[in-house]
């Protein structure tokens, strides 16, 4: 996030030159995060030794950080670490796929975290207060930050909230929870890939260029038969890249 704020690296990456040799470069950072065992072991021969960690679980996380692009957003969270976070936690991320990864057959969920990339970005969003989200008119601010000498005094949520609020709206939370749902498919609604479409483009109307959505999209339109799900579908999709 700072990284995305930083008036300094963007004008780094704004000179001319570097835009001459690389059009359209922007400064970023992905992060994928996942949970497990891993070994901590040295690695290398007696000229250069790196020390590393050796686990299904890295790299678990490495391809998480690595689809952060495809999904265009800056954070992935697998679905066995989401269910490590509290209720209030797990309510200020969102379902954004169920996928299978290379090397595993057993599909697990995706969320993330939205992030605000501005100072005072809340993206016409939420305020979340004592456990609850209640939509935001668009102009209303988070509460104050707080005076250093404070921060020991603020449960560690309120401060999280106060220095990084989700840049979504509820409107925009709601709808997407409804797309999400006609794409993957339950036992209480069943796929329905067109009605997926139809939300997930009125998502888009709300935040325009969302990058999970835009994603979900892309895909639904190259894999459905006749604007349906393909007859294959389990409610979960192969993440192609790494």
């Amino acid at each position: 996030m700072e990284i995305a704020r930083s008036k300094e690296l963007e004008s780094w990456a704004e000179r001319e030159d570097i835009q001459q040799r690389m059009p359209g470069f922007k400064m970023g950072m992905g992060f994928g995060i996942h949970q497990g065992w891993a070994i901590e072991c040295a690695v290398g021969s007696e000229f250069k030794i790196d020390a590393t960690y050796l686990s299904p679980h890295v790299n678990m996380a490495s391809r998480l950080e690595s689809a952060t692009k495809q999904y265009g957003t800056k954070i992935l969270i697998s679905g066995p670490t989401f269910e490590l976070f509290s209720q209030e936690v797990q309510a200020l991320c969102r379902i954004i796929d169920r996928v299978t990864v290379k090397g595993s057959e057993n599909p697990i969920a995706l969320y993330t975290y939205d992030v605000p990339l501005q100072e005072g970005d809340n993206g016409g969003g939420v305020r979340e207060g004592n456990g609850e989200i209640q939509e935001s008119n668009g102009h209303d601010s988070w509460p104050d930050t707080p005076s250093k000498t404070k921060y020991n005094r603020i449960p560690p949520l309120q401060y999280f909230l106060t220095e990084a609020p989700p840049c979504i709206s509820q409107s925009f939370r709601m709808l997407h929870v409804q797309a999400m749902s006609f794409y993957l498919g339950s036992s209480d609604c069943p796929t329905d890939w067109a009605r997926a479409a139809q939300v997930f483009k009125q998502c888009l109307s709300v935040k325009p260029n969302d990058g999970p959505c835009v994603a979900i999209l892309k895909y639904i339109e190259e894999k459905a038969v006749d604007g349906h799900a393909p007859e294959s579908w389990k409610g979960f999709r192969p993440l192609e890249e790494k």
